[in-house]
């Protein structure tokens, strides 16, 4: 089998491509809508079957059929004309031709196998092109509605549930995805032709499945029920239905090895945790959380790649605890996912740079003599570079494999992993550890300091950096982003060290990053130099052990976004553009939290 994909913005397709990267199944993928260039590719590549989901139904960052209503051109080219131009160049030439269709053209009521839904241009166009293609062309119709996978992609339909204001009770056929590939790939080998829907053979509840992802993935959930004359008000007629799978349970039992295709959801839902975990507690003093800002679900901040792709999503939820005042995020990506290929290089930053010389000369007037250094995530070995020039032993640990050959090569003794007990175990007792703007990153923070007791003694000195000092004060609600997993004040280290038997020694300022702090903890209290009350006092006087605060930063946000949004509107009924200057972490979150659109971004 020669297979060649053809999609351009399908979420079956991309996740099926998924499946066959890693079952290493040789594919040819393409989103021509031009049939010569396909006739070209066809010869070129030998193609014997292909799998086409040409649909355009949503827009950019529009995930409903809403978007397609008032493009009838657009519409009837790309959901009619199109698939049937290609059924028939397939059918000239003898080459299997596979069509996912839409299993939502059907009236709520419906119970036959006629499409029938008729309350939309998107549903009249999808409704046609099915009686055209499978009557008059040899074609496979696979019909799928309400595709689920174990990510958070809002094209995912528990993505979708978990948004909706108010959701219906109503049982409703499902495709779960990931059950359903070697199934496809076994039907298009065989050359199958037909209609089949491509549903789990147990209806699923909306209810049931907001219900199972609020208690194993997102405790904050909201779920609120539509009643069935809210419903037919604001919906009418659509596709909450039940349908057979009769056909496709033949198939299974003469073609697949288990009989049934019926998915324990809660696979799907682990899949979820895998990627991104739950942070029910305050990392700091395990009080429960309340939540301060939900910004949706968001895109990795440095998340750059080509145009047709679609950016994996996960929540993105600012989280505060009413006994220290630590703030967090409600759930952390997995590091490896984060951290393994970062793009960030430290050493293209002036600013960057003039820090980490100022900070190796402070400690090493400090500490009076050289020693040896440990900097935890020292990414390319800028920060050891002023302490080797310094006469240091410079050690470094970082997860990033792309990264720490550059360490490396600059004579510096790095470890490539991230920071654990494995680690430690190869170092010495360190002099000073130095974790710049990392320990924010890293859900473990009882393990991270417990690694670092491993390698101090009484003299040792740990400074760990935090940024966004300001941030709550400010209401600099742009800061936030999955990286950044955690916003330390004093009062919240302060408990932490505690609970870890450390001290926390003294709190240090600086300008990098928003306002950093600098906390020196060590095993014991140096009262000579010990300021941790003056700054919990500090702190306490601007507020920021007041609830009344918190308030005013959500509200300053949504105020804030609510004006650009205004602004932007109002100067494109004006007949401009709006661009962006600058891909800054901050500015991704700000559009995706505002679902602003620009035209382009510019940055070097």
């Amino acid at each position: 089998m020669k297979l060649l994909l053809l999609y351009d913005n399908s979420f079956v397709l991309e996740n099926l491509a998924n499946y066959l990267n890693a079952q290493k199944i040789p594919y040819t993928k393409t989103n021509s809508r031009n049939i010569d260039n396909i006739k070209d590719i066809i010869k070129e590549k030998k193609i014997t079957n292909i799998i086409c989901d040409c649909k355009i139904s949503y827009g950019k960052n529009i995930f409903s059929t809403s978007f397609i209503e008032d493009k009838l051109d657009v519409n009837i080219k790309n959901n009619l004309y199109f698939p049937l131009l290609l059924a028939n160049m397939c059918n000239a030439d003898d080459i299997h031709f596979t069509y996912i269709g839409d299993g939502c053209i059907f009236k709520r009521a419906a119970t036959g196998e006629l499409t029938d839904l008729n309350v939309s241009a998107h549903s009249i166009v999808n409704n046609y092109c099915e009686k055209i293609l499978t009557n008059t062309r040899d074609v496979l119709y696979l019909r799928f509605r309400y595709p689920i996978v174990g990510n958070f992609d809002p094209r995912c339909y528990i993505t979708k549930l978990s948004t909706f204001n108010k959701i219906l009770n109503t049982d409703n056929s499902i495709s779960v995805l990931p059950e359903l590939f070697p199934i496809i790939i076994k039907m298009v080998e065989n050359k199958n032709i037909g209609i089949f829907n491509m549903f789990d053979k147990t209806p699923l509840n909306s209810i049931d499945l907001l219900l199972n992802y609020k208690y194993q993935v997102d405790s904050n959930t909201i779920i609120k029920e539509l009643d069935q004359s809210e419903h037919d008000a604001l919906i009418g007629e659509r596709s909450n239905i039940i349908m057979d799978t009769l056909l496709l349970d033949q198939f299974c039992k003469d073609n697949m090895s288990t009989k049934t295709q019926n998915t324990d959801i809660n696979d799907i839902f682990t899949d979820m945790k895998t990627t991104c975990k739950e942070l029910k507690h305050c990392l700091c003093c395990m009080n429960d959380n309340n939540t301060l800002l939900n910004l949706g679900y968001q895109p990795l901040a440095n998340d750059f790649h080509m145009k047709n792709i679609i950016s994996k999503t996960y929540p993105l939820r600012l989280m505060y605890c009413n006994k220290c005042f630590h703030c967090q995020l409600s759930h952390s990506v997995d590091p490896s996912i984060l951290f393994k290929n970062y793009k960030y290089v430290s050493g293209t930053s002036q600013t960057g740079l003039k820090f980490f010389k100022d900070n190796a000369e402070f400690i090493h007037k400090y500490k009076k003599k050289p020693g040896k250094i440990l900097d935890i995530a020292c990414n390319d070995g800028s920060q050891l570079d002023f302490f080797k020039e310094l006469g240091w032993e410079t050690y470094g640990i970082d997860p990033a494999e792309n990264i720490c050959p550059i360490a490396r090569e600059k004579g510096h003794d790095v470890i490539c992993d991230f920071w654990n007990d494995k680690c430690a175990d190869k170092l010495p007792i360190m002099d000073v550890i130095t974790a710049q703007n990392v320990f924010a990153h890293t859900p473990y923070i009882d393990k991270f300091l417990q690694s670092c007791k491993k390698v101090m003694d009484e003299n040792t000195s740990l400074f760990i950096q935090t940024s966004q000092r300001d941030m709550i004060i400010n209401g600099e609600f742009d800061t936030t982003y999955h990286e950044h997993i955690s916003f330390y004040n004093t009062k919240s280290m302060n408990i932490l060290t505690k609970r870890n038997g450390l001290v926390l020694n003294r709190v240090l300022e600086h300008s990098i990053h928003g306002r950093s702090y600098i906390f020196e903890i060590k095993l014991t209290k140096d009262e000579n130099i010990y300021n941790v009350d003056e700054h919990l006092e500090i702190e306490n006087n601007l507020g920021l052990y007041n609830e009344m605060t918190y308030d005013k930063f959500k509200l300053n946000a949504e105020r804030s976004i609510n004006h650009l949004k205004f602004e932007i509107e109002k100067h494109r009924n004006n007949g401009y553009k709006c661009v962006g200057f600058g891909a800054a972490a901050k500015g991704q979150t700000l559009i995706c939290y505002g679902g602003i659109d620009l035209e382009y971004i510019i940055d070097e």
